[in-house]
């Protein structure tokens, strides 16, 4: 995974798409390339957010990490701006059903 940060990184520095030379730089059954934010909470680590495909990336603090499909953007937001980010992601996320995978 921190080959693909680099491949974006230098991407963006050459003002191309990152998530689009990330994406084409790595197999076709990894996961898309999300940059998360650090969030305070027991269980999880940290989130990120693609508006484009409307993708929730969760990553746990034991090291796992989900990506949630078809999360509309006032979801994110949301749990971004949750006092509790855990309960939030319990009730809005997984109780609402979103298709969910593992990506790590």
């Amino acid at each position: 995974m921190r080959k693909l940060y680099a491949i974006a990184v230098v991407a963006s520095a050459l003002g191309l798409d990152p998530g689009h030379v990330a994406a084409v730089a790595r197999p076709a059954y990894e996961a898309f390339l999300i940059p998360r934010t650090r969030v305070q909470s027991n269980n999880i680590a940290s989130i990120g957010y693609d508006e484009k495909a409307e993708i929730l990336e969760v990553e746990f603090r034991n090291g796992s990490v989900y990506q949630y499909y078809g999360v509309p953007k006032r979801i994110y937001v949301g749990l971004m701006n949750a006092s509790s980010h855990g309960a939030y992601l319990a009730q809005y996320v997984k109780d609402a059903g979103y298709r969910y995978k593992e990506v790590n």
